[in-house]
């Protein structure tokens, strides 16, 4: 341990500190989300590689039986965390409309927050689930929550890859790429917290595909984390679940559903979307636009907004599942760009005026 001043001793002493297993859990959390290791910490602080890894390890006390007082290790250490923060995640380049399909995904989202529900989402791109779901992330987390975990499956997702995704979503530190240490690691963390966490899956089509091994995965972690004691069944649930995908993607559940029949059990909401129509977009402008009214909307105007939301959707299926031509949708993105856009018009003609 390096050198310090009786006066340095005192000041770190005298630094608010969270509990040595609560601290232990946070730096831990973000060494993960910095993506340095313990010896890089213990680099940074000046200490030897074997203190800073019994300290991450939450056995200090084992090593360190005489010394009762642990102030200072403990406060050097978060003294230098609190220093240094994870950078917060960007949000979404435009902010998040009202519309029919945010409010649905809201809905589910907070059905997986607050009752630890299984649900199931799914529709065209069009429904443009991705981006609403990455905004609802953003706002809670700028709320001080830390309690979703966002992850995209891969394509072709392994039971060890799709943990350690989740590891690293959740600042969960691991001492191990097994299965086992990654699964554990995951629920000591999830079972530590205040609340059990919601894990979002988007693109969740890719866990459908047989032997179906990522997809057990997540629902034996979702299982670990139950509290199988509590009397009503509601509680008994572990974290909660979002899964996000392709228009097809609860019929691969139908499809395979005596091979998840465990899993069809345990969905208890699920919603189909489509894109945004004519009508929606103009309501949407139309209350935007209004300062607290719905604003009146030329026929010139209204072929703006409309041209300015418009896009192309090229993943199209008909009812076979089969490839059909594109089809035209309108994207809340586009019209939450042009609304922004037209409202600093407005504001930079009213202050010329």
């Amino acid at each position: 341990m390096p050198w310090h001043t009786k006066e340095e001793m005192a000041r770190l002493k005298a630094i608010p500190t969270p509990k040595y297993e609560d601290a232990v859990r946070e730096v831990n959390r973000w060494t993960v989300r910095k993506s340095i290791s313990a010896g890089d910490l213990a680099d940074r602080l000046g200490l030897g590689r074997s203190t800073v890894n019994q300290w991450l390890q939450g056995r200090w006390y084992y090593f360190h039986p005489q010394m009762k007082n642990h102030q200072f290790m403990t406060a050097l250490i978060w003294e230098h965390v609190q220093g240094d923060p994870v950078s917060a995640p960007l949000p979404p380049p435009e902010r998040l409309l009202a519309t029919q399909n945010a409010t649905e995904i809201r809905r589910l989202f907070q059905a997986g927050l607050r009752q630890r529900a299984c649900a199931v989402l799914y529709g065209a791109p069009a429904a443009e689930k991705t981006f609403i779901l990455k905004c609802l992330v953003a706002e809670r987390q700028r709320a001080g929550h830390d309690d979703v975990i966002y992850i995209e499956a891969s394509p072709a997702p392994s039971p060890r890859g799709l943990l350690q995704m989740l590891c690293a979503a959740a600042g969960t530190a691991v001492r191990s790429n097994e299965n086992w240490p990654l699964i554990k690691s995951l629920v000591d963390d999830f079972r530590r917290r205040d609340r059990l966490p919601l894990i979002v899956v988007d693109e969740a089509q890719h866990l459908l595909r047989r032997p179906f091994d990522a997809l057990e995965t997540l629902r034996g972690l979702r299982n670990r984390t139950a509290n199988d004691l509590a009397a009503d069944r509601k509680e008994s649930y572990g974290c909660g679940l979002l899964l996000a995908g392709s228009h097809d993607l609860y019929k691969r559940f139908e499809r395979d559903k005596l091979l998840l029949a465990q899993w069809m059990g345990r969905i208890t909401h699920r919603k189909q979307l489509t894109g945004m129509s004519e009508q929606e977009v103009l309501q949407v402008a139309a209350r935007e636009l209004g300062n607290g009214r719905p604003a009146r909307i030329s026929a010139e105007l209204h072929k703006k907004i409309l041209d300015a939301s418009r896009d192309l959707d090229i993943f199209v299926f008909d009812e076979n599942g089969q490839p059909a031509p594109p089809r035209e949708y309108f994207s809340p993105r586009k019209l939450a760009t042009w609304i922004d856009r037209a409202r600093e018009r407005g504001a930079g003609q009213r202050g010329a005026a």
